[in-house]
């Protein structure tokens, strides 16, 4: 072979073969759809969002930029995170149910998020220094098949990560999160095709990330890019251009808000001093648990792609000053150094680390040299989810039975009030995936492709079957265990029967903004006013109840919490503290 450029890949056509348009939609798509559908929102979080959405969508115009739940401020992010979804369910509620509309934009931020890194890998590949050295006959990739290979490789193993596929489900910041920085890097990398529009792309998104998030994300990703135009060679020509369009661009963006805010008339003094203090907590120096929670989970929730981009380091260490891979370091260290003034939960700062990663580890698996290694992913992927999909139907086979019992004891503990069942038709789909799941691995065991993506494909084939049987199996028992609305729904309920109308209010003692908000949806309005008829109380473990009490009360199973109906007179228990994301981290995780 000959080489003309220094580089530590040998990339034959046949491995850079093309993978069907329709295998990566389809994978893409079934992912998105197992995701955000079919299920109640399962965290805190998410019901804090959509509390938002319904308060912005039924609200006044200065609710679009002061956004609170219930009445109680919301200063845990930007108003942005809220905006398409309020939009939807303010003009499509009529055709749709607002909990399924609040969660169209997560699809959109979804294309965003892999659509960016498909992007973003594709030019960085068809780079002169990023394509492999040329062979004797011309048996090499041509750049075009190699971009579009390395490429699929980074979605699909973006996908694959375990850590993104606990969080996918989410409404809220994680999605918004990974869509932003990834169309952050997209920006800057672009900017080296077409300086002003990919400069504006990336001032766009770091605005959006001030809008949408918080300021600690927003300064985080504006040092990341900084240092990679101060830092990357490739950007020396025209950068401080660069920086001028970037920075007028995000400025632009953010402006939005505060001019928003201005122009709807509304009193937001007293509000920005609770989100400055809010953002500024962001800012502190992290606990101790941070860091063992990072050391105890960074293997796992960068799992499988991980090992591909440290390789992917060691590969190209000799040229480590290239532009695909010192921008993917960059991408992927910044996160880190911040986690030392870091307040927020250091989940986050994975979450912001998984698109760099699965760049690098695209072109670690190109830079692969031995077969045991190329295959050392097909095999991972066949061998843990064949036996993770074994144990979900095991263990829902255990609850339609009672057999084994240790098994249906346990599912049974998780949500003890519901009884097992399945629609029929998608039993039926569900067994139907998995057989075709068990079938491609058949297949690959008699064969042995050559093309770079089939690890990386069978790995997202293989989280999304996960997701999709899981989902469907299990996700009646997982809205009971995890979701808010059945008490919410239960709440608003007594409350009409015991003499609720239009136009009463309802004093709350300590509820948590998620059930705030979901109670708020049921028609039920919150007032701070002591001529309210009702007060609803949070009753913690093992607190007594109240003699006050009217009727029985509203248990939450999985926080072994209480919420009790009292005359609207009645004393506070809780001292009128609101748990909201920002003070109750526990009914997060």
């Amino acid at each position: 072979m000959i080489s003309n450029r220094q580089s530590p890949l040998i990339v034959s056509a046949a491995a850079a073969a093309k993978l069907p348009r329709w295998a990566l939609l389809i994978v893409l798509a079934t992912f998105a759809l197992a995701c955000f559908s079919g299920h109640a929102f399962w965290n805190s979080r998410d019901e804090q969002i959509f509390g938002l959405m319904w308060n912005m969508a039924t609200g006044s115009a200065s609710a679009w930029f002061l956004p609170t739940i219930a009445g109680t401020p919301y200063t845990a992010t930007g108003p942005g995170i809220a905006w398409l979804g309020a939009a939807l369910i303010k003009f499509l509620s009529l055709f749709a149910k607002p909990m399924i509309l609040a969660r169209v934009p997560s699809l959109l931020w979804f294309a965003l998020a892999t659509g960016s890194v498909w992007y973003a890998t594709w030019h960085l590949a068809r780079r002169e220094e990023a394509l492999p050295i040329s062979m004797v006959f011309g048996q090499e990739a041509s750049p075009r098949d190699y971009g579009r290979t390395v490429a699929d490789s980074a979605t699909l193993l973006f996908i694959a990560t375990f850590g993104i596929v606990s969080r996918l489900h989410e409404i809220g910041l994680p999605i918004v999160l990974l869509a932003l920085t990834g169309a952050t890097l997209l920006g800057v990398i672009w900017s080296l095709v077409h300086l002003k529009a990919g400069s504006f792309v990336t001032g766009l998104s770091l605005g959006a990330l001030a809008l949408c998030t918080n300021l600690y994300w927003f300064i985080v990703e504006s040092c990341t890019i900084l240092t990679i135009l101060c830092c990357v060679h490739a950007f020396a020509p025209f950068r401080t251009r660069r920086l001028l369009i970037i920075a007028a661009t995000a400025a632009a963006t953010f402006l939005v808000w505060p001019v928003g805010a201005i122009l709807s008339g509304a009193s937001f003094d007293a509000w920005y001093q609770s989100f400055a203090r809010i953002q500024a907590a962001g800012f502190a120096l992290p606990r101790a648990g941070s860091w063992l929670w990072m050391a105890r989970n960074i293997v796992w929730y960068l799992c499988p792609i991980w090992p591909f981009a440290l390789y992917a380091i060691y590969a190209w260490h000799r040229v480590i000053h290239r532009t695909h891979i010192l921008l993917s370091i960059i991408a992927l260290v910044f996160p880190l150094l911040f986690l030392f003034i870091s307040g927020t939960a250091p989940e986050y700062t994975l979450t912001a680390m998984v698109v760099p990663t699965a760049i690098l580890a695209s072109f670690g698996i190109a830079s692969l040299k031995t077969h045991s290694l190329k295959n050392i992913l097909d095999w991972f992927s066949a061998t843990i989810f064949s036996l993770a999909t074994i144990g979900l139907w095991s263990y829902f086979i255990a609850w339609t039975t009672g057999f084994p019992p240790k098994m249906a004891a346990s599912l049974h503990r998780l949500a003890p009030n519901t009884v097992p069942w399945v629609e029929p038709s998608l039993l039926v789909c569900t067994a139907l995936v998995t057989a075709i799941w068990f079938a491609i691995v058949i297949w690959r065991l008699r064969r042995r492709p050559k093309a770079l993506w089939r690890g990386p494909w069978l790995a997202a084939l293989g989280i999304t079957l996960i997701w999709t049987v899981g989902t469907a199996l299990f996700s009646q028992m997982l809205d009971e265990d995890r979701s808010h609305t059945t008490a919410a729904r239960e709440v608003a309920g007594k409350l009409r029967i015991f003499g609720y109308l239009p136009g009463d209010c309802v004093r709350s003692d300590g509820l948590p903004l998620s059930l705030k908000g979901l109670v708020a949806y049921s028609g039920i309005r919150f007032s701070d006013s002591t001529d309210c008829r009702y007060t609803v109380s949070r009753i913690g473990p093992g607190e007594p109840i109240p003699a006050d009490k009217i009727g029985i009360p509203t248990s939450y199973h999985r926080g072994s919490e209480f919420y009790v109906i009292r005359p609207g007179d009645a004393s506070p228990i809780n001292s009128g503290t609101e748990l909201n994301s920002n003070n109750n981290r526990k009914s997060e995780k």
